[in-house]
């Protein structure tokens, strides 16, 4: 028998890529910014029921007052927190 020159070759899977500094830093980063908004809400929703605490201890009178009803208070605290003033 001739030996032949056809060589069986192993199959070639794709290598195992490993993680680049680019990469972790964009992870890192999303991760960032998304515990940020968290933060962000949570503190948002800690200052809206200060506000609404406040605005329910206060008496019928100074309500009205202030042009608020009693039914309104959450609605007007959050108004409050969350209010944006335009550029002056």
């Amino acid at each position: 028998m001739k030996p032949s020159d056809i060589t069986i070759q192993a199959p070639i899977f794709a290598q195992e890529r490993k993680p680049s500094l680019g990469a972790v830093t964009t992870i890192t980063k999303q991760w960032a910014v998304i515990l940020g908004k968290c933060m962000s809400k949570g503190i948002t929703h800690l200052q809206v029921g200060r506000m609404e605490s406040v605005l329910q201890s206060m008496t019928d009178e100074q309500l009205n007052k202030a042009g608020v009803e009693r039914r309104d208070v959450k609605r007007h605290a959050e108004y409050l927190v969350s209010y944006k003033y335009d550029g002056l």
